[in-house]
């Protein structure tokens, strides 16, 4: 599988913010002016994105980083037919021409035929470096998730946002050199109960904004929220604005926007797409999203 790169959960229980989704929903509220939240192990800050220094950035930007990144549920490379084939994945991918991509529902199989594993022929098509933290409990980073990119790699960290009797879950991050700046990249796949959910957004919020910023993140997956009105949603949407983009599931006929993608800063998604055709309605039960992010 390449280079597995090594593992941290060092920071994955930072601590809960209680108040965010219950203030989100309209239930409690941020202090005024510094905006901490209360937990219950102390304060913790977490800026709001109408607070980061995002005037001061861009003054300091010769010029804007510019990726196009795609979040991808391959269902264990299985299409709507029954057939796995890593090909067909390939070319659903290779005509967006994504920078990096982040992929959920991964696994260890092999190319048929072969000692090859299918992320790896996958990524080599693409011209792609695979980022993987191998686990024994579900695969790849919990719930089997992957990133793949052609930047070089500064550092890898795998957190554990699982909740007791309930699937094992992560988050996927990846510092990526491009150019002389360092940009994160998250990857995840949440879990199916709302209020495992809403802890999950909460673990992946303390890790966003409890980290230096770099140049900017951005964040992807598939994010479970089968409803955008929802208090999970909402609490998403507060701290790194709205998500744009046409629904991925059932990927033969989509009704609901499970796969999504967000920046850090806020503005820094341009254009959002879901590519529909043959072959995407068959090669996976999602569609791929992709987005051009500029930060």
């Amino acid at each position: 599988m390449g280079d597995d790169l090594t593992k941290s959960k060092g920071l994955s229980r930072r601590g809960f913010l209680r108040g965010m989704i219950g203030a989100a929903a309209g239930v409690g509220a941020l202090s005024s002016g510094c905006g901490m939240l209360s937990t219950d192990i102390g304060p913790i800050a977490v800026r709001h994105p109408s607070w980061h220094d995002d005037a001061r950035l861009r003054a300091d930007r010769v010029d804007p980083i510019r990726l196009k990144v795609v979040s991808y549920n391959v269902a264990h490379w299985k299409g709507g037919d029954g057939k796995t084939d890593a090909q067909r994945i390939v070319d659903v991918l290779a005509p967006l021409e994504p920078d990096v991509i982040a992929l959920q529902e991964t696994d260890m199989a092999r190319v048929d035929g072969t000692d090859q594993p299918r992320l790896d022929y996958i990524a080599q098509a693409l011209g792609h470096q695979v980022i993987t933290v191998p686990d024994e409990d579900a695969g790849y980073c919990y719930r089997r998730n992957a990133l793949m990119t052609r930047f070089p790699i500064n550092e890898v960290n795998c957190i554990d946002i699982s909740r007791p009797g309930r699937d094992k879950r992560g988050l996927l991050e990846a510092e990526l050199m491009v150019g002389d700046e360092i940009v994160r990249v998250i990857g995840t796949h949440l879990g199916l109960d709302s209020d495992e959910r809403a802890r999950q957004i909460t673990d992946l919020l303390n890790w966003l904004f409890g980290r230096p910023k770099h140049r900017g993140a951005v964040v992807m997956g598939d994010f479970n929220e089968w409803f955008g009105g929802s208090a999970n949603f909402a609490a998403l949407e507060r701290y790194l604005g709205e998500s744009r983009g046409p629904s991925t599931f059932p990927a033969e006929a989509p009704l609901f926007h499970l796969d999504r993608i967000w920046s850090n800063p806020v503005d820094g998604i341009k254009k959002v797409g879901v590519p529909r055709n043959a072959l995407t309605k068959i090669a996976s039960d999602h569609l791929p999203i992709w987005a051009h992010v500029e930060l």
